[in-house]
């Protein structure tokens, strides 16, 4: 669990920080301002049902109040509920296809039962995604997170550039908005860099004010969009719509979506551990299945609300690390704020117009941060030709989602989903690649040699296991030097009188070395010499050897037995 390890230095306010109030309030006006993007989609669905803008008022309402719950529960981290991290919710794109052929098939009474069920669905999922550990190891994370990054280029330079965007209509190509744009990215970019931490709290929200000036002496936000805002009421209270139905016939449209809700919840959980912690090494899946618990409620909640269904926002995540500021708190403060702004529908409004070379400009500040951070976690681990193929092939399935879009469209309308989402394709691709490549690999491998050869017989021995495994690099580097440390021992003690029979096994969270020999046991030394021991007595540098292989070692377990001798190594994954 998160808390006890120490924060990178880029962070500024961890995990369990309390920032000072003169830093919570731009923090948070900068993630509520960026959320605020995704309330269009509440319009668009009432709009297809054939509402009115009353309707469609009470539609962003009663999504802002559930985007603000489940952003709460999120970061409660209590019992199964939330993972504790700060991790804001948004409308779940996802869900989009099937939302809309309920929405035309049974209104919005129709999509609010199947919204509830796929909440309850996602809940059964996050109680059995720790049993599912072998199908999310290191590379795929990793994966999941760079195509969060992908998925986010083409809209966020379509609303840069102003060329159309696929669920917004985009500003015409200009050179205001262009400039707008520019002068955007060049506000935060200046900030971030050269304006230290406490500026860099600053950097979005200062960027967005520049585009919102920007756009409006320009003429970018024309005043249509002005007019709306002040012809909204001051303050309302949404109608929630009732008369809930169920229709099993969309339950794999909408278990599919959960599922790819869930693979993109997964991959925002293992950056939010991985940015907070410095020796993060793998996915907490117990956070991450309590993530998953908070999201299936929240959206649960939704269908209750007749609201759209919920996932974990990337951009958040992305826009906590490029701020430096990932407490769980602003959490608890964010989601407080939207249930309180769903009241006031002109500062709701106000947010929903935000020019669009601005929404690109800080999707595109969000994809600078999250993807080196996806291709660090795919390359800690070492990589083989078969976790070289999972990758490839499962980057190029899913970027082919946007060049290849007519892929989908001779599939079912529920299995199309997949076809439609680059994260959801990728990472299903990825996995199912990886269950295959697994077929005719040991858990384990077997060699001997004679104590002479070990220099020429251990490193490729282990290089060459460790890349098929995919295991990490530091924890065979590990393993080696201290096989090393212990031929060294056997060597200069003269213990052993046979060949050296080497056996290493390796599973997702542990690897293992067992040393067997006919001789006699090492003694392993309890403490380090001292340098004046090292220096002057002929055997400090055994001692020294076997006190290094005990701190590089988890565990160490030493038989000796009729003249044979076995030594076992544990470490960790």
């Amino acid at each position: 669990m998160h808390g006890g390890s120490a924060k990178p230095g880029s962070i500024t306010y961890g995990v369990r920080d309390v920032p000072p109030m003169e830093s919570v309030i731009p923090l948070v006006m900068q993630h509520v301002a960026m959320l605020s993007v995704e309330l269009i989609f509440p319009v668009i669905v009432v709009t297809m049902a054939g509402g009115t803008v009353d309707m469609a008022r009470d539609a962003v309402s009663l999504m802002m109040i559930a985007m603000g719950i489940g952003t709460i529960l999120q970061a409660w981290q209590k019992g199964p509920i939330g993972s504790g991290y700060f991790c804001a919710h948004e409308t779940g794109t996802a869900y989009f296809p099937a939302v809309i052929a309920t929405i035309q098939m049974g209104g919005i009474g129709l999509m609010s039962g199947m919204v509830f069920v796929s909440g309850l669905m996602q809940m059964l999922f996050s109680r059995l995604v720790h049993r599912l550990r072998i199908l999310f190891p290191s590379e795929i994370i990793g994966l999941i997170i760079v195509m969060m990054a992908f998925s986010y280029i083409g809209y966020g330079m379509k609303a840069f550039w102003g060329v159309g965007g696929e669920h917004h209509k985009a500003v015409p190509t200009t050179p205001e908005a262009i400039t707008v744009g520019f002068f955007t990215l060049l506000v935060i970019i200046s900030l971030y860099i050269w304006g230290g931490k406490r500026m860099r709290e600053y950097a979005i929200l200062a960027g967005m004010a520049v585009g919102y000036a920007g756009a409006w002496a320009t003429g970018v936000i024309d005043n249509s969009a002005i007019a709306r805002v002040t012809a909204a009421p001051v303050v309302t209270f949404p109608n929630i719509q009732g008369g809930w139905t169920f229709d099993i016939r969309f339950l794999p449209a909408f278990a599919v979506a959960a599922l790819c809700s869930s693979i993109i919840t997964i991959g925002n959980m293992s950056t939010c551990q991985k940015v907070n912690e410095v020796d993060w090494r793998r996915l907490d899946l117990k956070s991450a299945g309590n993530g998953l618990f908070a999201e299936g409620l929240a959206t649960s909640v939704s269908g209750v609300l007749g609201a759209l269904p919920q996932t974990t926002s990337p951009g958040s995540v992305g826009l906590s690390v490029a701020t430096g500021a990932t407490s769980r708190y602003l959490g608890f403060v964010v989601g407080g704020l939207l249930i309180m702004l769903s009241f006031f529908s002109q500062i709701a409004t106000f947010l929903a117009i935000m020019p669009k070379p601005v929404i690109g400009v800080i999707l595109l500040v969000e994809i600078a941060f999250i993807f080196p951070a996806g291709m660090q976690v795919c390359t800690s681990r070492m990589l083989d030709f078969r976790k070289m193929f999972v990758l490839g092939l499962a980057i190029a399935f899913g970027m082919a989602v946007d060049i290849v879009p007519e892929m989908s469209r001779t599939w079912p309308s529920w299995l199309s989903q997949l076809f439609n989402s680059p994260i959801a394709l990728a990472s299903i691709t990825a996995i199912l690649l990886t269950l295959l490549f697994r077929i005719g690999i040991a858990s384990h491998q077997v060699i001997e040699f004679e104590l002479v050869d070990y220099p020429e017989t251990l490193a490729p021995f282990m290089e060459e296991n460790g890349e098929a495994w995919g295991a990490r690099r530091e924890v065979v580097h590990r393993i080696l030097f201290s096989l090393e440390e212990l031929m060294q021992i056997l060597a200069a003690d003269k213990l052993a009188d046979s060949k050296i029979k080497l056996d290493v096994s390796f599973e997702e969270f542990n690897m293992e070395a067992q040393i067997s020999y006919t001789g006699r046991a090492p003694v392993l030394a309890k403490i380090k010499p001292t340098d004046e021991e090292i220096l002057a007595e002929e055997g400090a540098l055994t001692r020294l050897s076997g006190f290094l292989i005990r701190k590089y070692a988890r565990k160490i377990k030493i038989d000796e037995k009729d003249g044979k001798c076995q030594i076992r190594f544990s470490f960790e994954h």
